[in-house]
């Protein structure tokens, strides 16, 4: 059957448009929102030559598809005017011959043949191509194409750092927004009382009630910035930082100060919107309800990040799911998985049923979790310490095959109330700690760059306080104390689900890879060796930390002192916290153990030292000691020290052993500290 032209055109426009996508990466070169000039292209301007230069695609595409569709039954008439010619030529010749095969050849080559018709066809598109690639070239307001892409991308430039917005922007196509350089990270922020992004492109994903696909949406995605709202008053009613109808995902980012005085402080998800993040940090942003992110439908997929210091107002969720209707993504259900609610003023999480609450931490919130009278989905989670209750409105596990809690530990309020013996079949270590069960350690307040960092051992608590310990957000480090005498006394340490849907992912909030399965967010990660290295000056002494950023003991903690002598016997002078002890003394100079401040100080025998010298020391921590004979319960720390004089070098480090421990969690992870002895 043949094509009408209408189809025909149809096809054609979308077979241009998809050969070529021309999709841009502008390059935004101005904090201004609006600018004067054609030479300066600000965010706002750079979003509206992504649309305008869309327009002009689909536009460029339909007169192409109108031009092709007159060339397409010419090509199709072609070969059959050369076969005809050809089999005229193969006939014995006769005068009427030579005419038809005279006539045939203008029809093919003549002036006004179909070659010559195709090839002024084909100068047209060809135009037609050209004109889009210069208005790329050339732009609109100092916006224009800098390099083809996979997807129109607007990239922030990293020296400007900060953005302003007078308003809010809207997104009506399918575009991405990042910083330049992943390494620096730039800011967008509200200028007055509004919201930063609006993504609709003003039609209705459902309206006639089928079912969504994804299709319906456009897609917005923020990766590598820091967004901060009006902080005062309300930048909305709702949407404080972004108001969604769309599909939106942000990654690698920081949103702080959204307010709306409605729902969603910082992310509002409209009514059948999808909403996806990854290693996201919201924090110090209210609303009414979903301080955070306020989910029309169950519509949220939430990896890896971190809800601190947000307020919603009479308890209601810091993340709000508002009613159970499910919408999938490549047929994943609806998650929040290897992330941290800490300190929030609200219930953490107000879910529904059909989503999955796996390798979560929360504590410190006024509640940690809501379930709506719903069967939860909660797995390998700690849900501990929240003011009031860690669970309310638990609800009732149904009486089937399927596991619904399973390997969590938590305080109040998570209680299965099993009916049959079967619920806890299905749903194993499902553990409720004591209240007196001290959760988060204290702080250290004496030691070197212990800002949030745990106070050191015999100090009780299952977690340390929120810090940085690895990757974009914080996080709270789990502990293996001292009075345990294998780690299977932890309740939280390796009492992950091992098999089926419960199985932790493959890393954790940290991004760092996971093995046995830790509870929680974070997975703590032990180290066989690590390796430190300075450059000094003739005179100086190098000095090496063991804790803090620049320190080696990975996840773990210094050993008291007091536990070294059952572990390594008795030595002379005894033993100082980590049971640091040199193991391959230096060849050229001595070393000194600092107990005080936590240091290994090298000085040269020499004070004209020219050279390297080379020495090993061990060390023990709460993770460590767990090890077998294959490290002998210790880390093995490798050092080079590098002395010039005083014109030759600066003071300076090669290795100060953070990236080598980084390296060795992320690449190799030999768990032999895993091992029950």
């Amino acid at each position: 059957m043949p094509i009408s032209q209408g189809r025909l055109i149809t096809c054609l426009i979308l077979s241009a448009i998809s050969a070529s996508t021309w999709a841009d990466t502008v390059l935004v070169n101005t904090t201004a929102d609006i600018t004067a000039d054609d030479a300066s292209c600000s965010i706002r301007e750079a979003v509206s030559y992504v649309k305008q230069k869309n327009i002009k695609k689909i536009a460029n595409a339909a007169e192409v598809a109108v031009i092709n569709s007159t060339l397409v039954p010419i090509k199709n008439e072609l070969p059959k005017k050369q076969l005809e010619l050809s089999q005229e030529q193969s006939k014995a010749a006769s005068e009427q011959n030579k005419v038809l095969i005279a006539s045939l050849t203008q029809e093919i080559d003549g002036d006004t043949g179909l070659k010559k018709q195709i090839s002024d066809i084909e100068n047209k598109i060809t135009a037609k191509q050209t004109e889009l690639s210069a208005y790329r070239a050339k732009g609109i307001n100092g916006c224009f194409s800098l390099s083809s892409e996979d997807d129109d991308t607007v990239k922030l430039r990293n020296t400007l750092i900060t953005y302003e917005l007078k308003d809010a922007i809207n997104i009506t196509a399918n575009i991405k927004i990042t910083s330049e350089n992943a390494e620096t990270v730039t800011l967008i922020k509200a200028a007055g009382s509004h919201p930063l992004f609006i993504i609709d492109d003003g039609v209705d994903n459902n309206a006639d009630n089928n079912p969504i696909t994804p299709l319906t949406y456009i897609t917005a995605t923020f990766s590598d910035i820091n967004f901060l709202g009006c902080n005062i008053d309300f930048c909305a009613m709702n949407g404080g930082i972004f108001y969604n109808k769309e599909y939106l995902t942000i990654k690698n980012s920081n949103i702080s100060g959204g307010r709306a005085s409605s729902f969603g402080g910082a992310i509002y998800n409209f009514s059948n919107a999808l909403f996806s993040a990854d290693q996201l940090q919201v924090q110090n942003s209210f609303a009414t309800d979903g301080a955070a992110v306020y989910s029309e439908n169950t519509s949220a997929f939430i990896t890896n990040s971190l809800f601190t210091n947000n307020t919603a107002t009479n308890t209601q969720g810091i993340v709000t799911f508002a009613n159970k209707t499910p919408i999938l993504i490549d047929s994943n259900i609806p998650s929040i998985i290897s992330s941290t609610f800490s300190s929030n003023t609200g219930t953490a999480i107000s879910a529904r049923s059909t989503v999955i609450l796996k390798n979560l931490t929360v504590v410190l919130n006024t509640n940690g979790l809501n379930f709506n009278n719903e069967s939860p989905l909660l797995y390998n989670s700690i849900i501990a310490n929240n003011t009031q209750k860690d669970c309310i409105n638990f609800g009732v596990i149904p009486n089937d095959s399927g596991t619904y809690v399973a390997h969590n530990v938590y305080q109040t309020g998570c209680e299965l109330n099993p009916i049959l013996a079967a619920i806890e079949t299905n749903n194993p270590h499902h553990v409720k700690l004591s209240l007196t069960e001290k959760i988060i350690a204290d702080t250290d307040v004496n030691g070197k760059d212990t800002e949030g960092k745990c106070a050191l051992p015999p100090a009780k608590g299952l977690l340390c306080p929120l810090a940085n310990n690895g990757g974009l957000t914080q996080t709270h480090k789990p502990r293996l104390l001292v009075s345990y005498k294998t780690i299977a006394e932890s309740p939280i340490v390796n009492q992950g689900a091992p098999t089926s849907i419960l199985t932790c992912p493959s890393t954790d909030q940290r991004a760092m890879l996971r093995t046995i399965c830790d509870l929680g967010a974070v997975e703590l990660q032990g180290l066989i060796s690590a390796s430190q290295g300075r450059d000094i000056t003739y005179g100086q002494k190098a000095t090496f930390d063991l804790l803090g950023s620049n320190g080696v003991i990975g996840d773990g903690e210094l050993l008291p002192a007091d536990q070294c002598e059952p572990l390594f016997g008795t030595i002379t002078g005894g033993y100082k916290d980590g049971c640091v002890r040199l193991l391959h003394p230096p060849t050229k100079g001595f070393v000194e153990f600092d107990n005080i401040n936590h240091q290994v100080k090298y000085t040269a025998t020499l004070d004209d030292f020219h050279g390297f010298d080379k020495f090993t020391y061990g060390i023990t921590t709460t993770i460590s000691r767990f090890s077998d004979a294959e490290n002998n319960q210790s880390v093995a720390v490798n050092v080079k020290v590098v002395s010039e004089p005083n014109n030759s070098l600066s003071d300076k480090s090669l290795d100060t052993g953070a990236t080598s421990i980084l390296s060795l969690i992320m690449l190799s992870l030999l768990m032999v500290w895993r091992r029950t002895r």
